[in-house]
């Protein structure tokens, strides 16, 4: 009997440590940003100031947690994902076109390789164009986007887009 108790006790314990090996820190961390990230979605947005003001706090603080984790975690194989989830927070929830356009450029140029670089570069000319105004940067954008990823199926929209912005008169060229 006490050679099988030893038995269990160690398997138990080979299973407890892989276990938390496999829950590290940084994976715990994405967990506990997910679940946030699930309830600021499925927070019910009321139009009293309080309550925005709220809200804004609340993002703000998420927006912050996010930032610490990836400079904790720089080449996580998520990062990417939560640099773009920056950058969609600071366009829908803070509505600031120019921050979002900063982390759009920060996913696209440290994380060039992944699947939301194409999506960020894209967002980021249409941004510069509808939100900002600023047909230069919007231009140079989408040149960009057609010359990088020629094959991406948001490529003929980038075409569309490109043909469709007025050509600058000389004294609005930056």
């Amino acid at each position: 009997m006490k050679f099988h108790l030893w038995k269990i006790v160690l398997l138990t314990s080979l299973v407890l440590s892989w276990i938390c090996a496999c829950n590290s820190p940084s994976q715990q961390k994405k967990d506990e940003l997910t679940f946030i990230l699930k309830n600021l979605n499925q927070e019910d947005i009321k139009s009293e100031p309080d309550s925005l003001k709220n809200r804004e706090e609340n993002v703000v603080s998420f927006i912050h947690s996010i930032e610490l984790f990836l400079q904790e975690n720089p080449t996580d194989p998520d990062a990417h994902q939560w640099s773009f989830e920056i950058a969609q927070l600071y366009l829908s929830e803070l509505s600031d076109p120019l921050k979002a356009c900063e982390w759009l450029k920060h996913t696209y140029s440290i994380y060039p390789t992944s699947i939301s670089a194409p999506e960020a570069l894209f967002l980021s000319a249409n941004i510069y164009h509808q939100d900002l105004n600023d047909i230069t940067q919007a231009r140079k954008l989408y040149q960009k986007f057609i010359q990088k990823y020629p094959d991406h199926p948001l490529t003929k929209q980038a075409f569309i887009e490109l043909n469709n912005l007025p050509i600058p008169l000389p004294s609005q060229i930056k």
